[in-house]
């Protein structure tokens, strides 16, 4: 009988997640321009590669990145937890710049989940400058720029876009035409669920500012969005949507070549196959 007590207890225990197991502590990782992706990747060893760093991550596990100029994307599938989330940051004091120079790649790409990415400049995608799949991903305090698609992206569920700069993103439309549909400086696209957008300042965009198209339960909140070429703030067949506490304006003609200022907060229902 009391064998049969132990067993139960033990099951219980571990259902209920009361059973300590051994974990590993999180761990720190570094990437330097002067790494190696043959070193441990540690703050007097680095890695060289993106590549390499992020395929080492677990949950709580931080990355951070040296100083310097990269001309190589951060592509990240693994995933943390909603405890032990995956950050990567620079080096605290240092400054860091993803510059893709115009290869045929988005600087930030996100596929897992609970991952967070903070302080970083993206400049010179010829996709997305940031492409974010998975789910409750946070990105933030990001300096976005001269990206040929959109400058932040997303089709994600629970993900967070917060105190992000975004400007010159869409460069397909720099020629201020519509060129198969606008592009935005940050766009929830269909999939979009539980998105949160606040407190970024997005400008100067040749497309959309910030664009709803096809999203479920998001917040605008707290941005300043203005002197973008179309709509500073662009809600279009969503369901859900709370905008509210933004500013948005345009200083003189606004941006581009019509000389007509862009609408503020504009509301859509525009037709899409199926």
């Amino acid at each position: 009988m009391g064998v049969v007590l132990i067993a139960v207890l033990t099951a219980t225990a571990l259902s209920s997640g009361l059973w300590l197991q051994a974990r590993a502590a999180p761990a720190a990782y570094y990437v330097s321009l002067a790494g190696s992706d043959t070193n441990p990747g540690t703050q007097a060893a680095p890695f060289r590669s993106f590549a390499k760093a992020t395929s080492v991550l677990k949950p709580g596990d931080h990355l951070y990145v040296f100083g310097g100029v990269y001309n190589q994307r951060i592509s990240i599938a693994n995933s943390g937890t909603s405890g032990y989330p995956i950050t990567i940051q620079p080096v605290p004091g240092s400054a860091v710049a993803i510059d893709l120079l115009g290869q045929a790649d988005n600087n930030v790409s996100v596929t897992g989940s609970y991952v967070v990415v903070r302080g970083l400049e993206l400049r010179n995608s010829s996709g997305y400058c940031v492409d974010l799949h998975g789910t409750h991903n946070t990105i933030q305090g990001l300096r976005v720029h001269d990206c040929h698609d959109m400058g932040i992206n997303t089709d994600g569920q629970y993900e967070s876009i917060l105190g992000n700069t975004v400007f010159r993103a869409s460069a397909i439309n720099s020629t201020f035409s519509m060129s198969g549909g606008w592009g935005s400086g940050i766009k929830v696209r269909i999939g979009g669920n539980n998105v949160s957008i606040v407190n970024n300042r997005v400008y100067n965009n040749f497309g959309e500012g910030i664009a709803v198209t096809r999203g479920v339960n998001v917040t605008v909140r707290g941005n300043t969005s203005h002197d973008n070429y179309k709509a500073n703030i662009y809600i279009d067949n969503s369901y859900n949507v709370v905008v509210d506490r933004n500013f948005t304006f345009n200083q003189g003609a606004g941006f581009g070549p019509a000389g007509t200022p862009s609408d503020n907060i504009a509301i859509g229902e525009e037709y899409y196959a199926g």
